[in-house]
């Protein structure tokens, strides 16, 4: 998990001393999208997901994964059904005690 710039450390210092590491965990899809552009090709997954239809796309544009756990964010990606074709598949977990429902790529 990198966060809030690693913390003052630096978001691209941070994973290239991360640099073995299978994936990485964001918040932000722009910090996503700096460490793709730099050249890193470990899963990047969005822990809250995406917030417009823009970013959606970026999602299969950029080849990221997202935790989509609102209904606001099922519809946008029933808009977008190429991000569900791209090279991952879809996962999704269900708690009906607590009301939480979380899909995304993996």
């Amino acid at each position: 998990m990198i966060k809030a710039n690693a913390y003052g450390h630096g978001l691209l210092r941070t994973a290239e001393a991360l640099g073995a590491a299978d994936g990485f965990a964001l918040l932000d899809i722009s910090d996503a999208v700096r460490l793709r552009e730099a050249g890193f090709r470990q899963t990047i997954l969005l822990l809250e997901g995406v917030f417009s239809t823009d970013e959606m796309a970026l999602l299969a544009e950029y080849d990221l994964a997202a935790v989509l756990h609102s209904p606001h964010q099922l519809a946008m990606l029933d808009a977008y059904p190429v991000v569900v074709s791209c090279r991952c598949g879809l996962r999704s977990i269900r708690d009906e005690s607590i009301g939480f429902f979380a899909a995304g790529c993996a």
